[in-house]
């Protein structure tokens, strides 16, 4: 349906559904910054809260004068940190649920809940050929002798050729 504006004269367009919500202005006026100036409503002035400059909002809650403004208010409120575990710089929101954010992952975060991380592995060097190797430490004492030997012939020929045996544990 077409209607023209009883202010400005502009022809407008409307909706059922914009007639509902609104069934005195809605065929009357354009938009309603006419509508309010017809009818004597004076709109509302506030003061953005980045730039200082003076705007009609388009409602009461409204604080900044446009959408530039609120992105560099919301980016001036970006606390930066360091994570202590990789060094990756972490930008957040400061507030009560993340004031005390340190780590820029959950990764990092389980990396420093458990500390340096402990090898399975133990380095030995062979009294007999001198090589080092490797032991899984819970294979480190059997039947209750500390291994000492890289391998069985080592160990064969360190026990009758050198006479070393393997220290007893426990």
């Amino acid at each position: 349906m077409r209607y023209k504006c009883e202010l400005c004269g502009k022809e407008f367009q409307t909706f059922p559904s914009w007639l509902k919500r609104n069934p005195i202005t809605g065929t009357r006026f354009c938009s309603y910054k006419c509508a309010k100036k017809a009818l004597g409503i004076e709109p509302l002035v506030k003061k953005c809260l980045w730039c200082g400059k003076e705007f009609t909002p388009r409602s009461e809650k409204s604080r900044f004068c446009s959408v530039p403004c609120y992105s560099a208010y919301c980016r001036s409120r970006l606390t930066e940190r360091e994570c202590p575990v990789c060094g990756k710089k972490i930008r957040f929101k400061l507030n009560r649920w993340n004031a005390s954010k340190k780590y820029c992952s959950r990764r990092c975060l389980y990396i420093s809940m458990m500390g340096p991380r402990k090898s399975k592995w133990q380095e030995l060097a062979c009294p007999v050929c001198g090589k080092t190797f490797s032991v899984y430490k819970k294979e480190l004492v059997k039947n209750g002798k500390l291994r000492t030997f890289c391998s069985r012939h080592c160990a064969s020929k360190g026990r009758w050729e050198m006479g070393i045996k393997p220290k007893q544990v426990g």
